[in-house]
């Protein structure tokens, strides 16, 4: 499955004064509408992983950062790369790497989990009354 296949969606949480406090990505695909992941991350989980991982970015640019190497993929699928690892316990890892044609360098790792049974149902639902009214509206009137 590649990265054009998977949605995602980027949302944050502002605080006063438009100051970031969280950061949510969703992962879904429509073929399977089972699959739904989210990485979430505030602040304190931020400089853990900036930490950890090296990043020179501030936590106010996080979700820029992740937009454009996800936009990377898409658009230069031979020099970016995207490697989603699932484990069976539900966590799972979205690795961006790039091909520096003599070397693979990893340029982040991003941790997300399976979405709750409940909060995936949610979804399912949304999407199907979605596409449920694109349709009607596309009936003729009679």
């Amino acid at each position: 499955m590649s990265i054009h296949h998977i949605c995602h969606d980027v949302a944050s949480c502002q605080g006063d004064e438009n100051d970031l406090k969280a950061l949510k990505i969703e992962l879904s695909t429509e073929t399977d509408l089972f699959f739904y992941y989210a990485h979430v991350c505030d602040l304190e989980g931020f400089h853990l992983v900036q930490e950890q991982q090296k990043l020179m970015v501030d936590f106010s640019d996080y979700a820029n950062v992740l937009i454009r190497m996800l936009n990377n993929c898409i658009k230069e699928p031979h020099n970016h790369i995207a490697v989603y690892l699932m484990q069976a316990d539900g966590r799972a890892r979205l690795d961006f790497i790039q091909n520096m044609e003599y070397k693979f360098v990893e340029l982040l790792s991003v941790d997300f989990a399976r979405s709750p049974e409940e909060i995936v149902r949610q979804h399912i639902t949304f999407r199907y009354n979605t596409v449920k009214v694109h349709l009607y509206s596309r009936l003729p009137c009679t």
